[in-house]
């Protein structure tokens, strides 16, 4: 952290601080803006973000684009956002969000400005340790917060991915080099000419995901979280001593300082990584999240049940069409008959639009309408009884009834991907 006067983590960290004392030798050399004293750094650099690691609270995108954050919120910096958002970037202690318009929300610590709002338009951001970063359209970068080290100069790019960490920024050019910016003093902001398809920016060094899935790392190594991997990986985070990539099963292999367990490797399944200092987390395909490493007590270990995924706007549902009739109209159908649930939203919105296990069927009472035994999954839940028409602009499901539901009633349940639930009343014959 930098020199102020600050209540609220100096104290809990102390101990870390202490424990860490050879890997800062390692890490931080005199004489460079690193150096400071007092730092303790952070970083941010996944591009999927969904999922985002700072040093003592996470956050995660909700699909209703609002984010949840867990551990510290001493500065306001885990305090819940409703949104909506399409990704979060986790600082220091501050959080930033990117709204669909492209503006960026920001709050927790504002002390360099690095928690100011900013109107955009953005297409990605970064949020480093006290300070954060845009990416524009026309891919030139804009970054506000502290700038010692040139870490937050505005570049013109172009740029297509951007990684902020705590003394240096990355960004990934179309041709697939890598430009970076800020202290350079082990190398880690050296030119590289790739071809990558991604950047992520640690501590002290830097690493590029190569189009083969394998990595190269260049910077301080003294942990050995700068050595090259040959994978193969489809999405990588540099931590503070340690770098980990998720694998094309699911699984997260790290490499690196392992001295509090942020290293370790993990099964999965997961579909995102984010590496921090003392700790790492990964979104799971559940949606759930899991962390790993070393707790500096606000919690920030905690695993995440979720669901967490990505911002899908609410659709234009309209109602159920012809056969089937809206509430509270009960529709009278014979058992056993494969049913069209017709419906729109509002333009083809693709074919993954039903929440996992979806549509559901629930017995209900066929006097009052309440509800009976548990919901269940129907015949043909997902996409594979779900098909689009363009040129009615409707959505058709078929329903497959059974004919052992004679002479009872149930409920259709369509829940969709955006987390609206919309029902159908049914009695069987």
């Amino acid at each position: 952290m930098n020199i102020r006067t600050k209540r609220t983590k100096t104290a809990s960290l102390l101990w870390a601080a202490l424990a860490l004392a050879a890997l800062l030798v390692l890490a931080i050399a005199p004489g460079t803006v690193a150096a400071q004293a007092g730092a303790v750094a952070m970083t941010n650099s996944s591009p999927v973000g969904i999922l985002s690691t700072g040093l003592t609270h996470n956050c995660a995108l909700k699909p209703d684009g609002s984010v949840y954050c867990w551990g510290s919120d001493l500065d306001g910096e885990s305090t819940a956002q409703s949104g909506p958002f399409i990704q979060v970037g986790a600082g220091y202690s501050h959080t930033c969000g990117l709204k669909p318009d492209g503006s960026v929300d920001c709050w927790g610590w504002d002390g360099y400005g690095q928690a100011t709002d900013q109107p955009g338009p953005f297409t990605q951001i970064s949020a480093g340790e006290n300070y954060s970063c845009g990416l524009k359209p026309d891919g030139s970068v804009d970054c506000w917060g502290t700038n010692g080290a040139e870490q937050a100069a505005d570049q013109p790019g172009p740029f297509i991915q951007l990684s902020a960490a705590t003394y240096h920024t990355c960004g990934l050019r179309p041709d697939g080099s890598i430009d970076c910016w800020g202290d350079n003093y082990y190398g880690q902001s050296d030119h590289q000419s790739g071809p990558f398809t991604q950047v992520s920016a640690g501590h002290a060094h830097t690493c590029g995901l190569k189009p083969d899935g394998s990595v190269d790392c260049w910077g301080n190594n003294m942990t050995g979280g700068s050595n090259d991997q040959p994978g193969p990986f489809t999405q990588i985070s540099a931590g503070y001593g340690h770098t980990c990539g998720l694998k094309p099963d699911g699984a997260i292999d790290c490499w690196g300082w392992e001295g509090f367990g942020p290293a370790e490797d993990q099964p999965g399944p997961f579909t995102q990584v984010s590496a921090a200092t003392f700790h790492t987390c990964g979104l799971k395909r559940d949606g759930s999240v899991d962390c790993w490493g070393e707790t500096q007590g606000w919690g920030e270990l905690a695993d995440q049940p979720g669901p967490f995924g990505p911002y899908v706007p609410p659709y234009a549902f309209t109602g159920f069409f012809s056969p089937v009739d809206n509430l509270p109209t009960l529709n009278t159908v014979k058992a056993g008959q494969s049913i069209p649930v017709k419906f729109s939203l509002g333009g083809d919105q693709g074919l993954d639009i039903l929440a996992a296990g979806y549509p559901k069927a629930q017995q209900m009472a066929c006097d009052t309408g309440a509800p009976g035994d548990a919901i269940e999954e129907t015949v043909t839940s997902g996409t594979s009884g779900l098909q689009y028409d363009a040129a009615t602009d409707t959505y058709t499901y078929i329903w497959k009834t059974q004919k052992s539901w004679a002479r009872t009633c149930r409920q259709l349940v369509v829940r969709l991907a955006d987390g609206t639930e919309h029902i159908a009343s049914f009695q069987f014959k």
